[in-house]
């Protein structure tokens, strides 16, 4: 049977796109999607590779993934990461991820190691202690109080000078004149009564001189 040149070139272009295509990979649909069910299939199997090549191809290949999407992705692949030292580093910034989409978010579904535990739960507290210093709010500044009032002493009053009466001032003055005339008194009769006969005759006398004119004797 004959084929016409047009079926002869149509089915010659099939073929050579079919040994051109790439193979599909187990866990990703014909339409890019994920097929969730055989890619846990096969991590609960133990066989890690082709879910891993599942996963990475899809981070890759699709443009927007849903929140859901993103969270299965980032959960598996942290977990399968975890499980070599090697990868140690790039499970972290997985779990990392997750935990921000999702901070409640657990790993014991996945039937993780002790290990592996010890990983997510370090983890967990980085990212708590950095969600902790992007919420703290800044320093406040308060400012400069105003220097308290001086408080100042009130102004004391000088108390007037009482002045005496002025009957009083003239009863001063003449008990005053009175006391000083008594003294001067006392005085003088104390000078009197000290001079003794002794002195009074060693007062000399005065000289009584008889002045002659000349002529009178003649």
């Amino acid at each position: 049977m004959k084929l016409p040149l047009t079926g002869l070139l149509i089915a010659m272009l099939s073929l050579s796109a079919l040994a051109g295509a790439p193979a599909p990979i187990p866990g990703i649909n014909p339409d890019g999607s994920l097929d969730k069910q055989v890619v846990s299939k096969a991590y609960f199997e133990g066989d890690f590779p082709p879910v891993q090549k599942a996963l990475e191809t899809f981070l890759k290949k699709s443009k927007s993934m849903s929140r859901d999407d993103s969270i299965y992705t980032y959960k598996y692949l942290s977990v399968i990461y975890a499980s070599e030292p090697a990868s140690r580093a790039r499970a972290e910034s997985f779990m990392f991820q997750l935990i921000r989409m999702m901070p409640t978010i657990d790993l014991i579904d996945l039937y993780i190691s002790d290990n592996i535990e010890a990983i997510f739960a370090k983890v967990k507290n980085d990212y708590d202690r950095f969600n902790k210093s992007q919420d703290k709010p800044a320093p406040q500044v308060s400012p400069t109080p105003e220097p308290a009032p001086v408080a100042k002493a009130p102004a004391q009053e000088l108390a007037p000078v009482a002045h005496a009466p002025a009957t009083a001032w003239k009863t001063y003055a003449i008990w005053g004149t009175v006391a000083g005339v008594g003294a001067g008194v006392a005085l003088y009769f104390a000078l009197a009564g000290d001079a003794s006969p002794a002195s009074t005759a060693e007062t000399p006398r005065p000289v009584k001189v008889q002045v002659i004119t000349p002529g009178e004797g003649e």
